[in-house]
């Protein structure tokens, strides 16, 4: 399966340092329970409302100020507190009463030091465990005592970790950690506490333990989902089943795949793979043709992409996918224009309609509560909750 180009199709919106953000080579976007959007740059971390930017920058001199300007991944956990790692300065937690963070480092008291304050990448997991990899091992990180476990090749155990140098991490549905090295795929059995190097079919053993994995995910069927240094995306069902590759195409020469490393990979709430590359811009999955949609920057148009080396992405609860680049800042995309649906007010008794639609009910506020449901304030018809899912 390949790439094919879009040249037509859904628009972006372009955000960059004129609008406030802090840096346009951006690194990681997150978004939080309260909807801000928090994103990672090589300049500093951001916090987007919808209107402006609010930044948090490095200061020599502030102790409390983040550990280093450049971040390099996110994590905000199961209790809600954000983790913001740097890409020589270790892990920062944000404390949201203060605004300060606080940092673990290296230099951290014994057993809750790192292993390496160069972090690639964060991952928390379904027990509530923060994975974190370095360019110098895996560490397991406990949010709640700050407990940190270090895990580190060993030449003369085989149940060590493979490759010291860590780029990705996931979770299967059975609770196993996959990590992504530079010398292929490492799988780790909280259970046991040891590695292994999992069995693919349709690759090599040389491929294995030789390729450079740069991302992985598993989507919600439990398809193993991984990309390379390459250009190339792998896709196994069930982390073990048989392979299908696809190669992105970089925008620099038709088929060349040497400068062309998979950067980004996530699935939205729809369930849609979204693949970000070196030079192969976005690329959005279509399982009906089993090929990659691709959505590159386009000099003549303004509303394209705003460049082709994608960095990171992430969708927002409301459906919108942000799109983070190496140089050329951030990009909302936009789907096709939507009509505006009415939803006429009715009077409900004993949890059951009654009465006719009122079309001129006159809206004060609005509010959507944990569960998605939307509370509506009215001027004299008192207070009305619409639930979008069911459509009442």
């Amino acid at each position: 399966p390949r790439a094919d180009a879009q040249s037509s199709g859904p628009t972006f919106r372009y955000l960059g340092e004129k609008a406030g953000l802090s840096s346009n080579s951006v690194t990681c976007i997150m978004e939080d329970r309260k909807g801000f959007v928090w994103i990672g740059t090589r300049n500093g971390l951001n916090r987007f409302d919808g209107y402006t930017f609010t930044r948090f920058l490095h200061s020599p001199s502030d102790a409390g100020s983040i550990s280093a300007a450049s971040i390099s991944a996110m994590v905000i956990d199961k209790a809600r507190r954000l983790w913001v790692a740097t890409s020589d300065s270790g892990v920062n937690l944000y404390d949201r009463n203060s605004g300060r963070f606080s940092r673990i480092r290296t230099t951290s008291p014994v057993g809750q030091a790192l292993s390496d304050d160069r972090i690639r990448c964060m991952m928390e997991d379904s027990k509530g465990t923060i994975w974190i990899g370095t360019y110098n091992g895996l560490n397991a990180l406990d949010p709640a005592t700050r407990r940190i476990r270090q895990y580190l090749p060993n030449p003369a155990d085989s149940t060590s970790l493979r490759n010291e140098s860590i780029s990705s991490i996931d979770e299967d549905g059975n609770g196993i950690i996959w990590i992504g090295t530079r010398t292929g795929l490492s799988c780790f059995d909280r259970r046991t506490g040891s590695f292994s190097t999992p069995v693919i079919r349709g690759l090599s053993k040389a491929m294995q333990t030789e390729e450079y994995i740069t991302t992985l995910c598993f989507d919600r069927n439990g398809t193993l989902w991984y990309g390379t240094g390459n250009g190339v995306v792998h896709a196994t069902s069930g982390g073990s089943g048989a392979l299908r590759t696809y190669p992105i195409t970089s925008s620099r020469a038709l088929g060349d795949l040497e400068e062309n490393e998979i950067s980004a990979m996530y699935e939205d709430d729809r369930g849609t793979l979204w693949v970000g590359s070196y030079s192969g811009a976005l690329n959005r999955y279509d399982p009906e043709s089993d090929t990659f949609v691709q959505y590159l920057h386009d000099p003549a148009n303004p509303l394209s992409l705003s460049g082709n080396h994608v960095t990171s992405i992430h969708a927002s609860r409301e459906g919108i996918v942000w799109v983070g680049t190496g140089e050329d800042g951030l990009n909302l995309l936009v789907e096709k224009p939507r009509l505006f649906t009415a939803y006429p007010l009715k009077r409900r008794e004993d949890g059951r309609p009654s009465g006719s639609a009122d079309t001129k009910a006159k809206i004060s506020a609005f509010a959507v509560d944990h569960r998605g449901v939307t509370w509506v304030g009215t001027i004299g018809k008192g207070l009305a909750t619409f639930d979008r899912a069911r459509g009442i």
